[in-house]
């Protein structure tokens, strides 16, 4: 019986361990994506920017 409980324990250890990490990266991934949303916002009204600027250009 001993050896079972241990065994269940090491299982347990097993799987929180990796609930552990799935979360940390699940973590890492959203920072990732925050910072590249605003890096995309950026873009995009940058380049709407320009694209103003060459439609005031053609008409001139």
């Amino acid at each position: 019986m001993t050896i079972l409980i241990k065994a269940l324990m090491a299982v347990c250890i097993i799987l929180l361990f990796c609930l552990w990490w799935v979360t940390d990266d699940f973590d890492k991934l959203r920072n990732q994506h925050t910072r590249l949303e605003s890096s995309y916002m950026q873009l995009n009204d940058d380049f709407n920017e320009q694209v103003k600027i060459n439609d005031d250009y053609e008409k001139r």
